[in-house]
Parts: structure tokens; C-alpha cells; sequence
């Protein structure tokens, strides 16, 4: 086994074993991420944030390495065990770890998360990366016969979970990559706080990563915890994140440029003629053929950005493409909160049903055309705030991120620190046994829910964009408000 080094500004040196990852590496499905950005649409805030998923995939291959070699140390008889009932061995999982990493944003595409947005109010065009990585990943490594990549390629499908016997179809080892990568506590985001907050010249995502991936364990269902000495880090990751939201992810500007480019983006995928010049064909979540694989090869942000200023150079839409270019961009002129308007209650289910959000953008469409007849041209969306992390489940709750105690004992982790959610006596009649004399105050049934009515998701916000402030004048709030509700209505 031989390892070349690679500096990275994040942990200086990053190894590479050359028997297991070149082949990959080199391969120009890997290669096409050194032009698919990081942060595409926030480096026109932070002009420094240039950096690609090229080598935040090399970040997350790195960390998923130095999380599982800790994991094996930590839960050494336990791991022991599952890999033997598997026919695995320690090198096996550390190894598989090391390539799920690597790959695990293979299929983004030019704009990434903007991208997907954009194609789910298409109709007739739903790219979802996870689903086109998988196919290139097998495609990769699925010919490989080497017990890591085959686990790597197990923990990388989603759609492998449990039948409807319950038995699970995924392998525990598998299972465990896989929440290594993806979960309330992971290395995909253990990488990228770091990375983007390097690259944006913040301090808000920076966590002390050698000690919680250090002291990373198991619960007993086989989910990814922190020990004692990983609590704070754990929190620290949390919090960060969140102030990673607020400050660089969902900026605004950042919202101004989604909306811009996902009007762009939508039109031009409901054009069939487009397919292998704007985007690839995809049949069934992959890509369609040998030329759609051609055309991603060469799909980027640059590539992409070119295509679409191209397809728009003769449309009603060029002037949006060249004000997108020229940084000319919408400005803010309306949001619902500063206007004391409330938008019908169940718009807060639109921040994880698409079908809501599907409907909702339809009503955003209509006033869009209902602001054009007062010579207004906008731009409307819908902002969903993040929860603050102290109340979220990720923290409160054993559904999230728990602590393994030196005894063994599982705790959440706002409960280990010393903020978990305690109800009064008062509160707590209202879920209590009635039988029961004192009712228990902290059964976890209970906390949800009185997480689910007392903290409340933040009410979305609705935004205006518009070519000038001045239009700010034009929009009357009773208008956009009857507009609003009539409309949702109507949609029901």
C-alpha cells in the first residue's frame, strides 16, 4: 500500500492511497468536479469562495478515513463483531469509508443545490443528485471486486433500506458508512463548514474536528453518537452550521440569485430541443446513454453559465441572463414579516414537502404576473429561517445527536450540556398520564411533543424582487396579501 500527499488548507496534508483512489481520482467523472463550485452562487458576496467540490470531496475522503479508523478504536469489539458476521475486515471498512467519501457528490450538477430547485418546478425534468451519483459511482467502482468498494457502493444507494419484513437489505457495516457520511452528525458537513468558512475569510464554521472525530461512537441501533470529550464539538458543529446558514448560505444576496437563476434554469428545462446542450438526458434518475454520459463529462458551472447566456441571447430573457452576468442584481423590496403579513398557515409545510412547494410556486408565478400589470417586474419566493439549533431535534431529542456517557448510557445532546427542554409541572399536564399522580416530565414522547407546540418552525417569509428600490412604492402589501391567500385558495 503506497500514499502520495496532497496539501490542503484545512488539514495541511492529505493522503491518498494510490492503490484504491488514483483509478478514481483520474477518472473524468471525478475530474469534471474540479469545475462544478463549492459556492457558486455566494462567491458574489464572498469573492474569495471559489474553491470546488473537487477538493471538498478529497476533504470529506480525509475526515471519513480519520472518523472510521476512531470509530473501529472506540467500538472495537462491537465493529469487531459486525464485520466478522460480514466477512469483513477492519482495513475493509476503513477502506470503504475512504471511497464513499470520495464520491459522495459525484453528480452535482452546474449550480448544484440551485439546479435541483429549478427542475423540481420544471414539470417535465427532475435531476436529483444522489440518484445520478449512484449510477456513475457504479459505474465506477461496481466492476471492482474488492470488498471496500463494494461497501462503499452499498452505503452510497439510498435506495437500499429495509423490505417489508423490516429486515434490513443494507448491510450494518454499510449502514453505518452510510450515517457516517449523511446524518445529524457526519463528515460531509464536517468538511464543508470548515471549507466554505475558509474560503468565505469567516470564523462561523470552524470546530475543533480532531477532537469529534476522534471520540465518535455507536448507539445501540447502530447510529453515529459522540463520547464525552465530542460533546462540545458536537454542539459546536451545530451552531456553527446554523451560523453558516445565516451569514454565507442564506445571505441575501444569495436568495437574489437563486430566484434570478432559477427563472433562468426553469425555462429553459420545460425546452425538450435542449437536452444534451443544456442538460443531459436522464431516463429512470441516471443518465440516459453513452452521450448524455459525454455531455456531463464536460457539465459545469462555466460550461453551463455559457449555454444558457447562449440560449437566452434572442428570448424576452436576455436581459435577466445579462444582469445575472453583470452582478446587476434584483434588490430586495417586500418581505411579509417587515409588512406584518401572515401567509396561510400550512406554507411552513413547503420546507420539506415538494408538492407543497410545487404549489406554492405556482401562486409566486400568478403574482408575479398580477405585479406586472402595475409595471412592476419581480421576482417572488418563499424563505424558510432555520430553527435556532437549541430547540431543533437534531440536539433535543435521541432522534438527533446523542452523547455515549462513560457508563453507556445514551443521552441527548442538549440534555448532556445542559440545556435540554424540561417542562413545568404546569406544561406537562397537558401530556401527562391522568392516572399518574406526577407525570414524567421527561419521556421523550413528551418533549416532542412539546417541541411540536410550543417551538414552532419559523414562519416563512415571503420576498419581493425587483430591478430597482424604487419599485418598492408600487407594491401594495393588502394587494400581495388578498392576492396571496385568494390564490392558495383556490390551489386547495
Amino acid at each position: 500500500m503506497s500514499f502520495i500527499s496532497v496539501r490542503d488548507p484545512i488539514y495541511q496534508f492529505i493522503d491518498i492511497n494510490k492503490d484504491l483512489c488514483i483509478e478514481v481520482i483520474d477518472s473524468d467523472f471525478f475530474q469534471r468536479l474540479r469545475w462544478v463550485n463549492q459556492l457558486p452562487l455566494e462567491q458574489l458576496v464572498y469573492p474569495s469562495a471559489v474553491h470546488s467540490r473537487f477538493e471538498h470531496s478529497l476533504g470529506v475522503m480525509y475526515l471519513a478515513r480519520f472518523a472510521a479508523e476512531n470509530l473501529c478504536k472506540n467500538e472495537g469489539a462491537k465493529m469487531k463483531e459486525i464485520l466478522d458476521e460480514e466477512g469483513l475486515e477492519k482495513k475493509d471498512f476503513i477502506e470503504g469509508a475512504v471511497i464513499a467519501g470520495l464520491l459522495h457528490d459525484i453528480g452535482h450538477a452546474p449550480f448544484s443545490h440551485t439546479f435541483e430547485e429549478a427542475s423540481i418546478y420544471a414539470g417535465n425534468y427532475c435531476y436529483k443528485h444522489e440518484e445520478v451519483g449512484y449510477h456513475i459511482v457504479e459505474k465506477l467502482i461496481g466492476g471492482k471486486g474488492a470488498k471496500s468498494y463494494q461497501l462503499a457502493l452499498q452505503a452510497l444507494n439510498k435506495k437500499l433500506g429495509k423490505n417489508k419484513t423490516g429486515l434490513a437489505r443494507v448491510s450494518y457495516s454499510a449502514l453505518i458508512l452510510r450515517r457516517l457520511i449523511d446524518g445529524p452528525i457526519d463528515v460531509d458537513k464536517g468538511d464543508y463548514l470548515l471549507r466554505d468558512a475558509y474560503h468565505c475569510g469567516v470564523e462561523y464554521g470552524i470546530y475543533g474536528w480532531q477532537r469529534l472525530w476522534k471520540h465518535i461512537s455507536l448507539t445501540q441501533d447502530l447510529r453515529i453518537c459522540v463520547g464525552e470529550k465530542g460533546a462540545e464539538e458536537a454542539w459546536a458543529l451545530v451552531i456553527n452550521r446554523f451560523r453558516m446558514h445565516k451569514a454565507v448560505y442564506k445571505h441575501h444576496v444569495r436568495l437574489i440569485t437563486d430566484a434570478m437563476l432559477v427563472k433562468l434554469i426553469r425555462s429553459a428545462l420545460e425546452d425538450n430541443g435542449q437536452v444534451n446542450r443544456l442538460f443531459p438526458a436522464l431516463a429512470k434518475g441516471r443518465l440516459a446513454d453513452e452521450r448524455a454520459e459525454f455531455f456531463f463529462k464536460s457539465w459545469n458551472d462555466g460550461s453551463f453559465l455559457h449555454a444558457l447566456s447562449d440560449y437566452y441571447r434572442d428570448k424576452a430573457e436576455n436581459d435577466l441572463i445579462d444582469s445575472f452576468l453583470k452582478r446587476k442584481l434584483f434588490k430586495r423590496t417586500f418581505d411579509s414579516w417587515s409588512a406584518g403579513i401572515s401567509l396561510p398557515e400550512d406554507w411552513v409545510e413547503g420546507r420539506k414537502n415538494i408538492e407543497v412547494r410545487k404549489r406554492i410556486r405556482k401562486v409566486l408565478d400568478g403574482l408575479e404576473r398580477e405585479l406586472q400589470r402595475y409595471h412592476v417586474e419581480s421576482l417572488a419566493v418563499v424563505h424558510y429561517p432555520d430553527v435556532p439549533p437549541v430547540f431543533d431535534k437534531t440536539v433535543q431529542t435521541f432522534e438527533g445527536i446523542v452523547v455515549k456517557t462513560k457508563s453507556g448510557q445514551e443521552v441527548p445532546l442538549a440534555e448532556y450540556l445542559g440545556f435540554g427542554l424540561k417542562m413545568t409541572e404546569e406544561t406537562a399536564e397537558e401530556f401527562g398520564d391522568d392516572e399518574q399522580e406526577t407525570p414524567n416530565l421527561q419521556g421523550q414522547d413528551k418533549i416532542e411533543d412539546f417541541i411540536k407546540m410550543y417551538v414552532k418552525e419559523s414562519e416563512p417569509k415571503l420576498l419581493i424582487f425587483t430591478k430597482s428600490k424604487a419599485y418598492k412604492e408600487s407594491i401594495d402589501p393588502r394587494i400581495v396579501k388578498e392576492y396571496v391567500l385568494r390564490e392558495w385558495k383556490k390551489s386547495s
